[in-house]
């Protein structure tokens, strides 16, 4: 009888007293709420994500656009620069030129 009641005594020892399943409630409640909360910044996360791609693909079409403006103006300054240096040719040739009419006028 005496072990009989000592092994009562040792399983309501190990038991699960009501308190500590209250407080596994509690915890499983708090990590319900917290996987409800991750999930929410999950989907929060995600929808950044995508607006930030979708922000790049903007940005490198514009990179791209800027690419095109910037060869074109270096084929237009290039061009530029040619017929500038044409036209100090002509320039200098009608200088000559007027010069040695100027001379031909004083000598007479």
């Amino acid at each position: 009888m005496i072990e009989f009641m000592a092994e009562i005594e040792r399983n309501r020892e190990e038991s699960v007293k009501r308190t500590d399943l209250q407080d596994i409630k509690e915890i499983v409640a708090d990590l319900s709420i917290n996987v409800k909360e991750l999930a929410y910044l999950q989907k929060s996360t995600e929808t950044t994500i995508e607006e930030l791609a979708k922000a790049q693909r903007r940005t490198e079409k514009r990179l791209e656009n800027l690419s095109g403006a910037q060869k074109r103006t270096e084929l237009a300054l290039k061009k530029l620069t040619e017929d500038h240096s044409e036209t100090k040719k002509q320039l200098g040739g009608i200088s000559s030129t007027d010069g040695y009419h100027l001379e031909d006028r004083a000598q007479k």
